[in-house]
């Protein structure tokens, strides 16, 4: 509705996605169409399709009256192509819509020290940039995969089997498809089975994604390898349950804690690993 304010606010971002989607549909020879509805002049259509709020994205699937709800605040033509059962990579290599995870962005985080006014860069509240999250959190997913796995010379027994999968299985459906870690996960997730298999089979795949960066930020970090590994683990935790309450899904804040940094990843263990090794 042209009254509605978070109409006028996604309707940017709603047009860079339809730019993409008919340059993918045309690349790709998909018979694809994307449209715009304005409900104030199409009551009729809208109440049809069980419209009550907006905006609304739907899908249609070929021969079905019956629109597939996405999330306004998640659509990217990488969810479309999953959905239709298409090759996703061509949107991946197209890179994030407004609002999504790049590489190089740099933009400022508000940081504790601002919200209290000291704003000291020799305070103990260090600013961090959203690249900074992103790459601490790449880093801590890592340093997880090579040291906080297989931490013994045993196979890994049915339960950890499990909780690893379900684990994975749960990142490579939340985080952005855009982000380079998320083709690190899919990976894992799409060869399970040799994963699973041994430690020299996993970091076969992890070996060919390489962090940004080698270092986590001062700003995560202060100087201690420990910490910079658990803030890096806290960020992903961020960054999925705010996938999470994007996608309107709802889990149990404990649950997702500790099948994140409890069952998987115990900061202790994986840096006594790492020191003995």
């Amino acid at each position: 509705a042209h009254w509605c304010p978070h109409c006028a606010k996604f309707r940017p971002k709603y047009n860079k996605f339809a730019k993409r989607m008919m340059e993918i549909a045309k690349q790709s020879n998909l018979d694809i169409g994307v449209y715009a509805v304005s409900c104030v002049p199409h009551r009729p259509v809208c109440r049809q399709n069980d419209i009550h709020g907006y905006p609304r994205v739907k899908l249609f699937m070929p021969g079905s009256m019956e629109g597939i709800e996405i999330p306004h605040s998640s659509v990217h033509p990488f969810e479309i192509l999953k959905r239709i059962g298409a090759d996703t990579s061509i949107a991946v290599k197209l890179g994030a819509l407004d609002g999504e995870e790049e590489t190089g962005t740099s933009k400022k985080v508000d940081s504790a020290a601002a919200l209290l006014g000291t704003g000291s860069s020799s305070s103990f509240w260090i600013p961090r940039t959203k690249r900074d999250i992103y790459n601490d959190a790449y880093l801590s997913f890592d340093f997880a995969m090579r040291q906080a796995i297989y931490v013994g010379r045993d196979p890994l027994t049915n339960k950890a089997k499990q909780t690893f999968a379900d684990w994975i299985e749960l990142l490579e459906e939340v985080l952005p498809p855009t982000w380079r870690l998320h083709s690190m996960i899919a990976d894992i997730y799409q060869n399970m089975e040799a994963a699973l298999e041994s430690e020299e089979k996993l970091l076969e795949i992890v070996d060919k994604y390489p962090p940004p960066r080698k270092v986590w930020s001062e700003s995560c970090s202060r100087g201690d390898k420990l910490m910079g590994y658990t803030c890096g683990l806290w960020q992903l935790f961020h960054i999925m349950t705010r996938k999470f309450s994007l996608k309107g899904k709802r889990i149990h804040f404990e649950k997702l804690a500790d099948l994140t940094v409890r069952r998987i990843v115990c900061p202790k263990n994986a840096i006594d690993h790492s020191r003995s090794g």
